[in-house]
């Protein structure tokens, strides 16, 4: 509850609007089917104390950034991307959930990613 909270409403606002994403939905609100979309696609995921991620198009990350936040809207780390398949960003902390902002090529990727334990 906001009123109990320590936390003035516009620090509040200012945590919350950076995990805001939007889908792409079509005039009825159903989320669009992009399975011929040839548009790639993040694959996230934690093993061994480092986040994976995986991206068919290496081109476009060229000064590509991921930024790591806590469910607290805290930053965790952040790296910039390498032109590769797969990036790796090692945590200090695995076993927790974490929201993932990838920057790259104007566009912004956020998801949030949750250890598969």
């Amino acid at each position: 509850m906001l009123w109990n909270s320590p936390l003035k409403a516009s620090s509040y606002t200012s945590i919350v609007e950076k995990f805001i994403t939007w889908e792409n939905t079509d005039v009825a609100g159903d989320l669009i089917n992009n399975d011929n979309n040839t548009d790639s696609k993040f694959i996230l995921y934690i093993a061994d104390g480092t986040l994976n991620i995986k991206y068919n198009k290496p081109m476009e990350l060229i000064n590509g950034e991921v930024v790591v936040f806590n469910l607290l809207g805290q930053e965790i780390t952040r790296k910039r991307l390498e032109v590769s398949t797969l990036n790796q960003v090692p945590l200090s902390i695995s076993n927790t959930c974490y929201i993932v902002k990838i920057s790259y090529s104007g566009k912004v990727h956020t998801q949030k990613v949750v250890p598969s334990n």
